[in-house]
């Protein structure tokens, strides 16, 4: 059975419109996964922009927008055995990070490193 663990790491939009969060989801065998969503300043229009489950191995953190607010940038964090377990993402255990960037609409997903140690993006003025 999927549990939700709660939201996460809110990114304000320049506009401030729009906060990017991530939602933490688990299961009882102690894998977990994390999206990357959105929603209005006002807790209007929610939606999720990301599609990761527990069967993916990776948890989305680190969001902000890009200063027209059409993009977020995140960090996708991915276990480099299967599913990523709690007690791995708490120790920093057997993990790659590479950072990504999408439309705050949801589409158009890229990644922009393959290194496996990039992190925590942050967008120039």
């Amino acid at each position: 059975t999927v549990q939700l663990f709660g939201a996460a790491a809110p990114a304000w939009s320049s506009d401030g419109r729009q906060i990017a969060f991530v939602m933490g989801t688990g299961v009882s065998d102690g894998s977990v996964a994390s999206n990357l969503c959105v929603v209005g300043a006002d807790g209007s229009n929610p939606r999720q922009l990301t599609a990761l489950d527990v069967t993916h191995g990776k948890v989305c953190t680190d969001p902000c927008f890009s200063p027209d607010g059409s993009r977020i940038a995140f960090t996708v964090i991915s276990s480099r055995f299967g599913a990523m377990k709690l007690e791995q993402l708490a120790l920093l255990r057997d993990l790659t990070a590479d950072i990504y960037t999408i439309r705050s609409d949801g589409t158009d997903l890229r990644r922009l490193t393959n290194d496996g140690v990039s992190f925590d993006p942050a967008w120039g003025p």
